[in-house]
């Protein structure tokens, strides 16, 4: 184990006296990995009883070490704390190894710590074992772009800040990533997309179906509306010049697709329907903005990441459209589109920004909060 040779020769360079009447040790590993911070812990068998609820009378066996692992986990995971940017990364097993020690074993953990963004600055927060032991050390070692230090966690000096350039490109990538991934992964933003889709193929006039150019041209006009409103209150949001509470951005989300849906089974040929998007894309752009100020934001290529994280959200919406508007306008010349797709599709999505409405505006979880 090549990583806990460097944490073993980095803990020998301290002075000896350090040892001296030492209290519980463990030694650390700690690296990026992409989005992660992976931290390896290895624990000494004298020293697993308490995490794995055994008599602290015997020395844990490998078997019971194993056994126990999913505990072992927990012990762990809630005493250690990584933070990015000041947003906690989330941590997850990452499995569990056995050393040989000249008086036994230690069990080599590891947690990786899934950050929202690019681990940037990052603070490690260590409180293992001092419940137990105030003279507990943890010699750790920190792995940054192949560069090593070292640092030893004891009483009084629990917390690290370890800082990481991130290049303005890399964070850039980073947040094109992040664009596309939170429209995939917004069902609210793809609703309100589909329900203003429905009634692409229908003449904004007489109510009959459209030809594929002027059902293009809307799609695409309804689609620039919203990304020059977003992109308005995305960046001005993101930059402080515009602050709203999240209750209310989200709440007014939902309660704009609510409306769509309700137009497009009221009004049978809806006109005007840009400027009713470029309307509701400013209250979806601070939604946008909402995701950021979770995530984070870079302090190196500030600018730049917000446009990426824009042009992300764009691709992600151009792929949805790409591939519902050819279907939805193959459909929309036969008889059953109407009461089906048109009707039976709006109501769909007013049934669904209703709960969510419900949800966010008064705190309720409905269905077990699975509705997001």
């Amino acid at each position: 184990m090549r990583r806990f040779a460097i944490a073993a020769a980095a803990a020998l360079a301290f002075p000896a006296g350090a040892f001296a009447h030492r209290g519980s040790l463990t030694y650390g590993h700690v690296r990026i990995d992409g989005d992660a911070v992976v931290y390896d812990l290895e624990i000494f068998a004298a020293e697993l009883a308490e995490p794995l609820g055994l008599p602290r009378a015997a020395d844990a066996t490998q078997a019971q070490a194993r056994a126990g692992e999913a505990r072992l986990f927990d012990y762990v995971a809630r005493r250690i704390a990584v933070r990015n940017g000041g947003r906690p990364c989330v941590a997850s097993p990452g499995g569990l190894a056995f050393v040989d020690k000249a008086d036994g074993f230690a069990a080599s953990l590891r947690l990786r710590y899934r950050c929202a963004r690019r681990p940037e600055r990052v603070e490690i927060a260590y409180h293992v074992f001092f419940d137990l032991d105030a003279r507990h050390q943890s010699f750790t070692t920190i792995e940054i772009d192949g560069t090593l230090r070292s640092h030893v966690f004891r009483q009084g000096e629990r917390t690290l800040r370890v800082d990481r350039p991130v290049p303005a490109w890399e964070s850039a990538r980073d947040y094109l990533v992040l664009g596309i991934e939170h429209i995939f992964s917004g069902t609210d933003h793809i609703c309100f997309l589909i329900g203003l889709l429905l009634v692409a193929g229908i003449d904004g006039r007489s109510g009959a179906p459209r030809g594929l150019r002027r059902g293009f041209l809307y799609t695409l006009a309804i689609v620039t509306a919203f990304t020059v409103a977003h992109s308005i209150t995305l960046i001005a949001s993101a930059l402080g010049a515009i602050a709203m509470p999240s209750r209310i951005v989200e709440s007014a989300i939902a309660a704009s697709i609510a409306y769509v849906g309700v137009e497009n089974v009221v009004v049978r040929a809806p006109r005007g329907r840009w400027l009713l998007t470029f309307g509701f894309g400013l209250v979806h752009g601070l939604g946008f903005a909402g995701v950021l100020r979770e995530i984070g934001l870079p302090e190196r290529g500030l600018v730049l990441s917000l446009v990426s994280f824009n042009v992300g959200v764009e691709l992600g919406q151009a792929a949805i459209v790409g591939a519902i508007f050819p279907l939805l306008h193959l459909w929309s010349s036969r008889r059953s589109y109407r009461p089906v797709a048109l009707v039976g599709g709006s109501m769909v999505i007013v049934l669904f920004a209703g709960l969510w409405f419900v949800e966010r505006a008064f705190g309720f979880k409905l269905l077990g909060g699975a509705l997001g």
